[in-house]
């Protein structure tokens, strides 16, 4: 059961911290462009962001299975 509890909470503390650095680099994406227009490095930042997104939505599922078993449990 423990090992249930653990995996959901590494589910959430990795899907939060995912969250926050893709949210700090689009930031800082957005402060590049504003100062030095688009070129090439920051379409590769936007996509690596756009990824970035993409795996929170896969943790977030994760997160949801590992709540799932945790409660199926219970």
């Amino acid at each position: 059961m423990s090992s249930y509890y653990f995996s959901l909470f590494l589910d959430q503390v990795l899907a939060y911290l995912l969250m926050s650095a893709s949210s700090a680099a689009a930031s800082r994406n957005d402060l590049w462009v504003s100062r030095f227009s688009q070129d090439a490095f920051n379409r590769k930042i936007t996509s690596s962001v756009w990824l970035s997104f993409l795996a929170f939505i896969a943790l977030a599922a994760s997160s949801l299975i590992s709540t799932a078993n945790l409660f199926s449990m219970v």
